[in-house]
């Protein structure tokens, strides 16, 4: 009896010692296996990704919608963000490809570490169809592109930074961005010829405080002048009227909208004020410009009667 008690004492501790070290394993895998749902070895190329301060080395998607339902899919590929509308039958573009600023690109990778993204956590297994927001990350170079992870969360569920602005409020309001661009008409391209200049309208309005201001438009190679009394009173009263761009003024109105840069007026361009100094400049000559004889102006309108 002593003895089959003493053996099945040790068979006891011993099954005991396995089952405790067996928990204690769990224990020690579980937080690693969920704590996020980063791909296999992918914490390190995360971290370096976001370090860098590169936004053009992520790509990623951002659905806004439930499984089952119509979807809008923001992606974000080489720092260029681009929205999709899907439904059952397909996906469609909206509006047209927006490529991010640097403050865009900067504020991308603040939010996303903010997020903390190697820690966070997906909803549970069950409720994931459910959730209205899922984040795909991957290296930027296309659809072979290695993967970082994939969140699943509601909108409400993402992390929020002290400042109230996490990857939900960023990526959402970008998505809104995109959206208004289709109520937008579409940017006029910049004239590289005088034949281009002539297809265009350009309008400049003066309000100074030192001298007389008004509105200048420029259109089909006609300068229309409409003086205005600013702070500064002419004698005599300026009148507006009319005449022709010279071939000279017009070449020059061409070379001053290409150096004004401004189909990049949402990027960053240094020393803003400086590439729109000379188009300014030459719109306040033609404003302020005494007008032509009477006589020349009536010759330059019957000029362009039809």
């Amino acid at each position: 009896m002593a003895l089959n008690t003493l053996l099945r004492g040790r068979f006891t501790d011993r099954l005991a010692g396995y089952v405790g070290g067996l928990l204690l394993g769990l224990e020690l895998l579980w937080p690693a296996a969920a704590a996020a749902d980063l791909a296999a070895g992918a914490a390190p190329r995360l971290a370096e990704a976001l370090q860098r301060g590169q936004a053009a080395a992520l790509a990623l998607t951002w659905t806004m919608g439930r499984q089952g339902e119509a979807v809008d899919k923001l992606r974000i590929d080489g720092g260029s963000a681009s929205l999709q509308h899907c439904e059952a039958s397909g996906c469609a573009a909206v509006g047209s490809p927006l490529t991010l600023t640097a403050g865009q690109g900067g504020q991308l990778l603040s939010v996303l570490r903010a997020a903390e993204l190697p820690r966070l956590r997906s909803a549970e297994v069950g409720t994931r169809a459910a959730t209205d927001r899922r984040l795909e990350l991957l290296l930027a170079g296309g659809p072979e592109a290695a993967p970082l992870g994939l969140w699943q969360l509601d909108r409400a569920e993402w992390p929020t930074p002290p400042d109230g602005y996490g990857p939900a409020e960023f990526l959402d309001e970008l998505a809104r961005t995109l959206r208004q661009s289709v109520k937008t008409r579409p940017p006029v391209p910049i004239p590289t010829t005088v034949a281009e200049l002539h297809e265009l309208r350009v309008q400049l309005r003066l309000a100074p405080r030192s001298r007389p201001g008004g509105l200048i438009t420029i259109e089909r190679g006609l300068v229309r002048v409409a003086p205005a009394e600013g702070s500064l009173p002419r004698s005599p009263l300026p009148r507006p009227f009319e005449r022709l761009l010279t071939p000279s003024e017009a070449e020059q109105l061409v070379g001053a909208l290409q150096a004004a840069q401004l189909d990049k007026l949402d990027q960053v361009v240094p020393r803003r004020a400086a590439p729109a100094q000379p188009l300014c400049q030459k719109l306040v000559e033609l404003l302020l410009a005494d007008p032509p004889p009477a006589r020349a102006r009536g010759v330059q309108s019957a000029s362009r009667a039809p």
